[in-house]
């Protein structure tokens, strides 16, 4: 937890310490014991002597891994990469986190820099035993784009409810200052139709999620469809299918009410489940195969 400035600014301990090494000679002091028996040995592991320094190396040693492994650093650039590391941590101490503290409130240590250094050397030797038995960073890569060309089930749901999200928050900025019945359908058709036109496909969510609507021939009227065909779909279709009972109890026809209702929830929630198992099956919506419009991934590997 972090200390109370006013506990920080009546410390008294030293700010730095700059010798080299001083870890070893701290390790002598501390633990004069002779290795005759585990229990010794154990003792002498809980000595902070020994801990603090031991986990110094053990804490940059995925670090100095994952550079050779995802990034192909050179053996200087690991080196470098992680000594600068460990200053950012030893000047995170020695200005109190910045000067929000008035003091330091830990030690800048010179043999942090050393030992933590030494950590991420170690993780770049240690990755070169074990790199034959893993796949190669190429490969991943390769994989990645070809698992990124499917658009699945799931990105198509992210996909959709990022954009619901981005046209919803949209339209009630419009709203504030734009506020009648024609401001829904004005926000509509700038978000669902002028962007992804203008944008080659793109709606805002689709370039986050490198997705894109694309068509062969009348790309304007096709997205423009599909536009109207979402808003009647996920919007306006429950509306709609209360109509007929609105007609019914008009004509004083409440047998006919009653019984419509139910059978037309069902027939919507098969409806959905139909839908849903087709985008299970063949990767995209019954809409955008009805309206000859597809979704393309356009994930490029770097």
């Amino acid at each position: 937890p972090l200390p109370s400035i006013e506990y920080v600014s009546k410390l008294t301990i030293p700010h730095y310490q700059i010798k080299p090494f001083n870890f070893i000679f701290d390790f002598i002091k501390d633990n004069k014991y002779s290795f005759n028996s585990l229990s010794i040995f154990i003792k002498m592991l809980k000595q902070p002597s020994i801990y603090q320094p031991l986990f110094n190396v053990i804490l940059t040693i995925p670090f100095g891994i994952y550079l050779r492994y995802y990034y192909k650093a050179s053996f200087k650039k690991v080196l470098f990469l992680s000594f600068f590391l460990s200053l950012f941590f030893e000047l995170t101490q020695l200005t109190g986190l910045y000067f929000i503290y008035p003091k330091p409130y830990r030690l800048f240590d010179i043999d942090d820099l050393l030992l933590n250094t030494t950590g991420g050397v170690l993780g770049y030797f240690l990755f070169g035993l074990i790199e034959k038995h893993l796949p190669s960073r190429d490969k991943i890569d390769e994989d990645s784009k070809e698992k990124g060309q499917v658009i699945s089930g799931l990105r198509r749901l992210t996909y959709f409810f990022l954009d619901l999200f981005i046209f919803t928050f949209f339209y009630s900025l419009v709203s504030i200052f734009i506020n009648n019945e024609l401001t829904q359908y004005i926000c509509l058709i700038i978000y669902y139709i002028l962007i992804p036109y203008l944008k080659n496909g793109y709606t805002l969510a689709g370039k986050f999620l490198n997705i894109k609507i694309v068509s062969e021939n009348k790309p304007l009227f096709r997205i423009s469809l599909r536009a109207i065909f979402i808003y009647i779909y996920y919007y306006k279709i429950l509306y709609i299918m209360t109509l007929p009972t609105l007609l019914f109890m008009y004509f004083d026809l409440q047998v006919l009410a009653n019984l419509y209702l139910p059978v037309a929830a069902l027939f919507l929630v098969l409806f959905y489940i139909i839908n849903v198992l087709h985008l299970l099956k063949h990767k995209t919506m019954f809409y955008d195969s009805l309206l000859k419009v597809n979704l393309e991934s356009t994930i490029k590997s770097k």
